[in-house]
């Protein structure tokens, strides 16, 4: 498996028994948080949603809960600090109060703020740098496919209106089926990107954009600081996958500060727009495995 190498653990995603599939994943104050929607049948991509903690040395759960009933699949979520969590929902960004969320089981009294996108802004993934929210579109169709910055003061409005592209202090086109984003230490975007069968991270880093493979050994959807890391053979650091479910990459965060690892697989385009290759990695696995994250 390509940059296998930089794994460092391999934790089961909570709340695979009951039917629910993870999707976003962020670090916050020493624990891991996953979103996931309850869903049973493949053909359905939806569903109740909800938010665990857990112990990123044990995989223990330590804490979950419900999200409001509108939210249907929680595709991102990242920590904005003060106890404070983003999760996005396509057409809504939510703002929930960690410590009164996990003390209620819910998220009913520890909303603090929405905002309602619209236009060709989407809410597929989402990070946090700097007082700017990174929301993203995913899209099978480079038209619609681009990441959009929004000010975190427009969850302060006094009442919740719908934002479009012109509320976005930046905007730019990525490729094809971005799953998920996270800056890392130094500030430098990274991209995640998949399909059913094929994995790749971007790193978004000036004129030159650095690919990394990931093949899905039947692992499959979204900064902060931490542990995990590759280096191409420039020595240069870059991040490394940090969560897979459902065959594909569809969410990462930075979990610790960059180290290199000998050996990773680096792919240089020119084209921002560049698309998955078509075969060169296969998922041979099935089973369990479509719910493990690597950290």
């Amino acid at each position: 498996m390509p940059n296998s190498q930089a794994i460092t653990a391999m934790i089961w995603a909570p709340g695979l028994n009951d039917g629910y599939v993870p999707q976003g994943i962020t670090y916050a104050d020493g624990h891991v948080l996953v979103s996931s929607y309850q869903s049973n049948d493949p053909k359905v991509g939806g569903g109740p949603c909800r938010v665990y903690r857990l112990d990123p040395e044990t995989g223990r759960t330590t804490g979950q809960f419900d999200l409001p009933p509108a939210v249907r699949h929680a595709g991102g979520i990242v920590y904005a600090c003060k106890g404070m969590l983003i999760v996005a929902d396509t057409r809504r960004l939510y703002r929930i109060d960690l410590a009164r969320a996990f003390a209620d089981g819910n998220s009913e009294h520890a909303l603090r703020g929405t905002i309602s996108l619209g236009g060709a802004v989407k809410g597929s993934f989402v990070d946090f740098r700097q007082g700017s929210i990174l929301t993203g579109v995913y899209d099978k169709q480079p038209a619609g496919s681009r990441v959009f910055f929004l000010p975190y003061e427009l969850f302060d409005r006094a009442a919740d209106s719908v934002v479009d592209e012109r509320s976005a202090t930046r905007s730019f086109a990525v490729a094809t089926m971005a799953q998920g984003a996270a800056f890392d230490a130094r500030g430098y975007l990274w991209l995640a990107f998949s399909n059913s069968k094929h994995g790749l991270l971007q790193k978004v880093d000036g004129q030159r954009l650095e690919h990394f493979a990931f093949a899905l050994d039947g692992l499959g959807e979204n900064g902060v600081e931490g542990r995990d890391a590759v280096a191409g053979d420039d020595g240069a650091p870059v991040r490394a996958p940090q969560a897979v479910a459902n065959f594909a990459p569809v969410g990462f965060a930075q979990l610790g500060q960059v180290a290199p690892v000998e050996g990773a697989q680096r792919f240089l385009r020119s084209d921002q727009n560049s698309v998955l290759p078509k075969r060169p990695w296969r998922c041979r696995a099935r089973g369990r495995l479509r719910g493990l994250l690597h950290l």
